[in-house]
């Protein structure tokens, strides 16, 4: 199972895209399971997809979009009566714990590559504001671990005398954080440097 969340939400099984699974919610339970690892109460899934709903009723709801999840996607979940989780024996790809993996060992350029937009990017679930500001909370902190690699190879860059990558690291920033005087200030610099000064 390929589950890609960086400039929108892609699923793959076994390589063949997996286009519709007719809800909504059943997709944002399954990335939601997926970033968050571990077991999770039925109860706080229940409360996170269906906040305006009762008790008695977020708990069918969330009934259906398991059965959504378990008809397409059984061998990957493991749902009990109080409890979901990825199974963790699946062979499940994320890309954001690939980006983080890569942002660790200072792999910014593979980074770079799998960071193609903010995460979720378009992604909405309709009556689910605690999964909204979950979504939010995710993309600021997806975009700052990115920013902030950029960032510290920009500089590394800088320190090494690499004026011409420290440049094109800060145009990618720019993409990014188009409003960063300080990246503006740096790309000036690096641009006089690199001999480009008009």
């Amino acid at each position: 199972l390929e589950i890609r969340t960086l400039g929108g939400l892609s699923l793959r099984v076994d390589g063949e895209p997996l286009e519709d699974m007719g809800s909504r919610k059943a997709e944002a339970l399954l990335v939601y399971l997926a970033v968050e690892g571990g077991q999770q109460s039925r109860h706080v899934l229940a409360t996170l997809l269906w906040p305006e709903s009762d008790e008695a009723h977020a708990a069918t709801s969330l009934r259906v979009a398991l059965s959504v999840l378990r008809r397409n996607l059984g061998d990957y979940v493991d749902i009990s009566r109080d409890t979901v989780r990825i199974r963790p024996e699946s062979a499940v790809c994320l890309d954001v714990s690939d980006l983080a993996g890569m942002l660790t060992r200072g792999e910014v350029d593979g980074a770079l590559e799998v960071y193609r937009g903010s995460f979720l990017q378009g992604f909405t679930v309709r009556g689910s504001a605690a999964f909204e500001d979950w979504m939010r909370c995710e993309q600021e902190r997806v975009r700052r671990s990115v920013v902030g690699a950029l960032q510290a190879s920009i500089s590394e860059e800088i320190g090494a005398g690499d004026y011409l990558r420290a440049l094109g690291l800060t145009r990618r920033l720019l993409e990014l954080e188009p409003l960063d005087e300080r990246a503006h200030r740096q790309c000036m610099l690096l641009l006089a440097l690199s001999g480009h000064r008009p």
